[in-house]
């Protein structure tokens, strides 16, 4: 054997550890890119749960929500404020999350669940017209998607409708 042939074997073995180099990363960047997807879809449900968490972790505070949304005119000026922030901040996390979406990290069934959410928000009187307001502080991408869902057509019960529904099956039960 030659010098030549002994560096035409090292030329191959070394374009075969290139490829399976370039193989093995690419295993470890799909892996990654999993991880990264699962990572950004755990923040956003525990974005959403701690928010969801604050509201209802007062009377006073879950009134506020859960009222504001229909009924606004019938809070205090305190519980109207308490709404107004407590909706600013849920509609950020909405927002962060819809970027995300659009950037394939979080599943489409996954957003599927939480679009039906945000059209039922959006079409609630006061949310409605809070957006109408605050909407422009929003990046414009979301501003379309919100606008969009406003448009559409929703039958959801509000949460005061579900609210009064259990209550009444409540005491038809304990008659």
């Amino acid at each position: 054997m030659n010098w030549e042939a002994i560096g035409a074997i090292g030329e191959v073995l070394g374009a075969a550890a290139v490829v399976a180099t370039l193989g093995y990363l690419a295993v470890q960047i799909r892996q990654n890119s999993r991880a990264v997807k699962n990572s950004a879809a755990q923040s956003l449900l525990s974005e959403a749960n701690e928010s969801l968490r604050v509201a209802s972790s007062h009377p006073t505070t879950a009134r506020a929500v859960i009222l504001g949304q229909t009924l606004f005119d019938e809070l205090s000026e305190g519980e109207k404020a308490q709404f107004i922030t407590w909706m600013f901040a849920w509609m950020r996390t909405i927002e962060q999350a819809y970027l995300q979406f659009l950037q394939g990290y979080i599943d489409e069934e996954i957003w599927e669940g939480h679009m039906a959410h945000h059209q039922q928000l959006i079409h609630a009187p006061a949310i409605k017209e809070w957006w109408s307001h605050r909407g422009r502080f929003f990046s414009q991408k979301f501003q379309n998607y919100m606008n969009e869902l406003a448009a559409k057509k929703d039958d959801t019960s509000r949460p005061t409708d579900v609210i009064q529904e259990m209550s009444k099956k409540m005491v038809k039960a304990d008659s």
